[in-house]
């Protein structure tokens, strides 16, 4: 008794801070559960298939999918072990089977597995019940994500109809399936469909954000992207930033990077909209909510590089040289200093301290800029950086350095690019005007 009150004491403290998200400390609290079952996996003892099956959802979480596979094909086993075949468990167990054969992309067999399930839950709870929906919706998901759309449309449709039934038109799950239609129209390329059905299911849940946030925050990003592509621009920045509000309040893994990421999604689409100064602002925001962190070091250079670009459209070569400092300095200690991305803030800054007016700058960055391509064996990106920096020893009055660099550049890009590209031509015209 003894004995088995431990093993159920570790198995779920495992479980809970496996809902904390703190999986490594979970996966150690699991390992000492299955060690302490031990020799009880012989007996019918009902923790043991539970315990299995928790274990094997969170290595299919941590990516591991072939170690969960076999954890749940354990779990599967015993359930049937304990309780005989075609238990409601043994179906959970399935259904995370398929889950997991989805994820390493082995979508006929998940569906094989989601068909089992969905036999063992029509038995047990009859054709309308919510266990039949959630099978009926996975197997509309994974026929989708194999491209096959009109087949996977009617499992939707029969778990919305059985939802709408059970549970009414308000209740996350009803919602959830509404996303996964809205998915499926939009990779037919129906976004006005898409559109109406991710409106539906964000209404929902964000009536319901405390049933479940991530699934909130997945479903407001999906609306957001519709939003931008059908050109409903104000609607979508509004939707983003519910999103990345909820973000900041919850509790998810990945929090910081999440925010961060979801913050690019409203620069971007300020960008795309040529609202520079707002787009600008969106960066600006950022740092000013404190919302970079250690995790988000990458996301930070990035975010310096973009500002960099915004400045140079609007021609303000000061403010785009200092961001595409700080950039580079950034993917510098992180990346390291032979980084393609290390080499592109590099030469942007070149270009912009060539536009600013500071060409002895310009000449040591972009000199600085082909070192790391050449020394990195980049072959066809340093032609960039040669074509850069013959214009900026033609500026400084060197015209044979100019030209020679020139040169390289035209060479390089009339072989890999052809006669007829515009960098070909552009290297052409300006070898002609050099000469």
């Amino acid at each position: 008794g003894t004995h088995n009150d431990t093993l159920v004491a570790y198995s779920n403290m495992a479980l809970a801070n496996h809902h904390l998200g703190k999986l490594n400390l979970a996966c150690e609290e699991y390992e000492k559960a299955i060690e302490l079952a031990g020799d009880q996996f012989g007996e019918k003892n009902r923790a043991i298939p539970l315990l299995l099956g928790n274990y094997g959802e969170l290595k299919v979480q941590m990516g591991d999918f072939d170690g969960g596979l076999d954890m749940l094909h354990k779990a599967e086993k015993a359930y049937i072990f304990v309780y005989g075949p075609n238990h409601p468990d043994q179906a959970k167990t399935i259904n995370s089977i398929a889950l997991a054969l989805s994820k390493k992309g082995e979508m006929t067999k998940a569906i094989k597995n989601q068909e089992r399930a969905l036999v063992i839950m029509k038995e047990v709870y009859g054709e309308d019940s919510i266990d039949a929906a959630t099978s009926y919706n996975n197997l509309g998901h994974y026929y989708c994500s194999m491209e096959n759309v009109s087949e996977g449309m009617p499992y939707y449709e029969k778990a919305l109809k059985i939802c709408k039934t059970i549970v009414g038109e308000k209740h996350p799950i009803y919602g959830r399936t509404l996303n996964n239609i809205a998915l499926a129209y939009a990779k037919q390329g129906d976004t006005q469909n898409a559109l109406i059905n991710y409106k539906a299911a964000a209404a929902i849940y964000e009536e319901k954000m405390n049933d479940g946030q991530f699934d909130t925050v997945t479903i407001l990003m999906n609306l957001g992207a519709i939003q931008v592509e059908v050109g409903e621009l104000d609607e979508a920045i509004t939707t983003l930033k519910k999103a990345k509000a909820l973000t900041a309040k919850g509790d998810m893994p990945d929090k910081d990077v999440m925010v961060v990421n979801i913050a690019f999604e409203i620069a971007k689409t300020y960008w795309n909209d040529q609202r520079f100064d707002e787009a600008i602002a969106a960066y600006k925001n950022i740092w000013e909510e404190n919302e970079f962190t250690s995790n988000t070091t990458i996301q930070e250079a990035m975010a310096h590089y973009n500002l960099g670009v915004l400045y140079q459209s609007k021609q303000d070569y000061k403010s785009a040289v200092q961001s595409y400092k700080k950039s580079m300095e950034m993917r510098k200690s992180v990346l390291g200093l032979n980084h393609y991305d290390t080499a592109l803030a590099s030469n942007n800054l070149g270009l912009m301290m060539y536009n600013s007016g500071d060409i002895e700058g310009a000449l040591a960055q972009h000199k600085h800029t082909i070192d790391l391509h050449e020394t990195n064996g980049r072959t066809v990106e340093v032609a960039l950086s040669y074509y850069n920096y013959g214009l900026a020893l033609f500026k400084a009055d060197k015209l044979k350095e100019s030209l020679l660099f020139l040169e390289k550049a035209y060479d390089i890009w009339v072989q890999h690019l052809g006669p007829e590209e515009t960098k070909t031509k552009s290297a052409q015209n300006s070898i002609a005007f050099v000469e």
